[in-house]
């Protein structure tokens, strides 16, 4: 058999050639990959050469919302301190940077956004408040401190229903198997 090959031979003997979109090269190549892979240097060296540290994602997605959810509370300093907002809710869910540190428990990135004014009262596209998301997903540390850090707003958080009508206690009751830590908890003054 032949090595040789014609123009347009489409035979698996060529390398495939494989390629990036703009976005996917921009994504990779900016402030997001630096916040999910936790590289401090690259975030500082990215902010310092001029980028938005708002600047979203084709998913509406922030280097804040990336951190968060990777449980990267340095990396939320960072960010926070060169003016990232921490209310910034993603177009589509409604989603801010401590309904994804509460849902998956990062207590440190919780803490870190309520010290710099992240709402606690912001609903997602379904209604719910970063309560419950971590009552949701059964973080009752996380859960805990919101309710002590948030005081003032802690009556409005408590009772505050998502769009199916369920208050973050009813998910407590329903998804966990502590009802009574969570009764305590809720009822706490």
């Amino acid at each position: 058999m032949s090595q040789v090959h014609e123009d347009g031979c489409v035979c698996s003997a060529h390398p495939n050639s494989t390629s990036q979109t703009l976005p996917e090269l921009e994504f990779e190549r900016g402030i997001w990959t630096a916040a999910i892979e936790n590289d401090e240097q690259k975030i500082k060296r990215l902010l310092d050469s001029g980028h938005d540290p708002n600047k979203r994602d084709n998913s509406g997605y922030t280097a804040l919302h990336y951190a968060a959810r990777g449980g990267y509370a340095n990396i939320l300093m960072i960010l926070l301190s060169r003016g990232a907002d921490p209310n910034l809710q993603t177009p589509s869910g409604k989603t801010v940077a401590l309904h994804r540190a509460a849902y998956m428990g990062h207590l440190e990135c919780v803490k870190t956004l309520l010290s710099y004014g992240c709402r606690p009262d912001l609903a997602d596209s379904d209604g719910k408040s970063a309560l419950h998301k971590c009552v949701e997903k059964g973080n009752y540390t996380c859960a805990k401190l919101i309710l002590e850090e948030c005081q003032m707003k802690r009556a409005e958080l408590v009772n505050m229903l998502d769009n199916k009508g369920n208050t973050a206690l009813d998910l407590g009751i329903r998804n966990n198997k502590n009802i009574k830590e969570w009764n305590e908890l809720f009822s706490e003054q």
